[in-house]
């Protein structure tokens, strides 16, 4: 895995390493990232993107990707990143979310 998705926008192509994305949210034939760099908004296809994707972000909805390792918390339906921003689910999604962090953060604490 090469630890980044490229990204082709209006102004240019750029590189976003996985670790700096908070989440990744389609809208229409628009996908909006949202990480370190604050949001940065693309045309393309959200299965495309998530080819590049590993094993941290789970697939909350078909137009939806978040990064576990920048949760925070899992809360009165909102996900928390550690920047504090937050992404408010549907009760559905929420409680699917929940239980894959709270497995996702068990498994990674029980690593040597």
């Amino acid at each position: 895995m090469r630890g980044y998705i490229v990204v082709k926008t209006i102004r240019g192509v750029r590189k976003v390493y996985l670790g700096e994305i908070h989440y990744l949210l389609r809208r229409g034939r628009k996908i909006f990232l949202y990480g370190d760099e604050g949001e940065l908004s693309f045309n393309g296809g959200i299965k495309e993107v998530a080819e590049g994707l590993d094993g941290r972000f789970f697939k909350v909805i078909e137009s939806c990707y978040i990064n576990l390792d920048r949760v925070k918390m899992a809360e009165d339906g909102r996900i928390i990143f550690d920047d504090e921003s937050s992404l408010l689910l549907s009760r559905e999604a929420y409680v699917k979310t929940k239980q894959r962090l709270f497995g996702y953060l068990r498994e990674r604490n029980n690593r040597p």
